[in-house]
């Protein structure tokens, strides 16, 4: 079933990396579901064969176009994007979502699992987000969406050592991600970029894809108080209650749009900033957030509250 606000991407194109099993699958069988074309990319392609044979005889209105590429190898990255721009035009949306563990910690791991973690984890993906970008901006296209799977190894640091390069490179995930989004409104474009980590990503992706054109949705923990005027939102942690009712354990929702500086959040779910942000009316409409105790601590079912935005001049 169709979810409102994905109407737009029907028929578009969506890349997922490492689409042969996992996250990546669920991804991209639900981006099938919700008609879009998906180049599911992996190293072998046999799962993703049968997936998409799946997707087929369920009758899924999209299509997925199983795609052999070694992401350790650039030349295959680029013939892939290539073969996508002869084929089927370009990348509307890039899910950055291959990822590579090796158990070689810091003091006493090879060199070789190290540079095979980095080459996936952070050069692939800095390459597929090159490409992809490229491959919007030539078409001019702006709505384009630039989603990487990350880990909550990305945010903090466990004490078991055969992790802690994995680590390091999921931190550069964050802060890449990051640093997308700087670049992005620098190039005063649309196109967004989205950070989650890997729980119930499917249905994360959908609900990020299915929010209103050139708006970006951030869960945002109260307990630590607004971002600094001008600045950006933290990045993108998507909790697992979201999907069903939108509830938010110490979180609530956060906006901002690339091209404009320090767009400033609500003081309360439960109560209306006093001046809307007039220009985000349009697209914005009324967006609903599960019902909280006052302090925030509790998630509680009930009905939803509307949410306001203010700008920070």
């Amino acid at each position: 079933m169709a979810r409102a606000g994905m109407e737009r991407w029907r028929d578009r194109l969506a890349l997922v990396t490492g689409a042969s099993g996992g996250i990546g699958a669920a991804v991209a069988r639900a981006l099938v579901q919700q008609g879009l074309k998906v180049v599911g990319c992996a190293r072998t392609v046999s799962n993703i064969e049968e997936l998409a044979a799946e997707c087929k005889s369920a009758g899924y209105p999209g299509t997925l176009i199983p795609y052999r590429c070694d992401l350790s190898n650039e030349e295959d990255i680029l013939s892939m994007f290539s073969a996508v721009r002869s084929q089927h035009s370009g990348v509307d949306i890039c899910i950055n979502n291959a990822g590579l563990a090796r158990p070689d910690p810091l003091l006493s791991g090879s060199t070789s699992g190290w540079k095979d973690m980095f080459n996936v984890n952070v050069l692939a993906l800095s390459i597929c987000t090159r490409e992809a970008y490229q491959s919007m901006k030539e078409r001019k296209v702006d709505d384009g969406h630039i989603i990487n799977i990350n880990s909550m190894s990305g945010h903090r640091v466990v004490p078991q050592s055969v992790i802690h390069f994995y680590s390091a490179t999921k931190y550069a995930v964050t802060a890449l991600t990051e640093g997308l989004r700087h670049e992005l409104r620098e190039a005063q474009t649309h196109i967004r970029a989205t950070c989650l980590k890997p729980e119930d990503v499917a249905e994360a992706v959908i609900y990020v894809l299915s929010t209103p054109p050139h708006v970006q949705y951030l869960p945002f923990d109260l307990g630590k108080g607004l971002w600094p005027k001008g600045g950006l939102p933290p990045t993108f942690l998507y909790p697992n209650s979201c999907p069903s009712g939108l509830g938010w354990q110490r979180e609530a929702l956060t906006l901002y749009l690339n091209g404009y500086p320090g767009l400033q959040a609500f003081s309360s779910p439960c109560s209306a900033s006093p001046t809307p942000f007039p220009a985000l009316q349009p697209n914005l409409g009324v967006l609903g957030v599960g019902g909280h105790h006052a302090d925030y601590g509790k998630r509680t079912p009930g009905p939803s509250s509307q949410v306001d935005f203010t700008l920070d001049n």
